[in-house]
């Protein structure tokens, strides 16, 4: 498997490592902090994405690659304390990538 993460079944697996989903009680302000934190490590330019967090619902927007999308989403989905992740991100694609399916993106997201 390669480091990208993936959502199997409410089971976070990435890196070799295997995380359960968990629902804690965790004030968006911590979450917030958690996922600013994760999104540094996974999209190229991360001060273009806006990230805002309401009672563990996240809403990910701004502009990013479109190569980015899905790496961006299955990341933030698997931070503890998150219950669900909303896209309104603006995909950019470079000549070399197209962009991704939609309802691919759809299932990275945890609904």
């Amino acid at each position: 498997m390669d480091s990208k993460l993936a959502l199997i079944g409410g089971v976070c697996l990435g890196a070799g490592l295997i995380t359960l989903l968990s629902h804690d009680d965790v004030s968006d302000d911590v979450l917030l902090a958690r996922i600013r934190s994760r999104v540094k490590s996974v999209v190229s330019s991360p001060e273009s994405v806006r990230v805002a967090s309401r009672d563990g619902r996240i809403t990910l927007s701004g502009s990013l690659p479109a190569g980015e999308a899905a790496r961006l989403l299955s990341t933030v989905s698997c931070v503890r304390g998150v219950r669900g992740v909303e896209s309104q991100l603006d995909l950019r694609c470079t000549h070399q990538e197209s962009l991704p399916d939609p309802e691919e993106l759809a299932r990275l997201a945890v609904g």
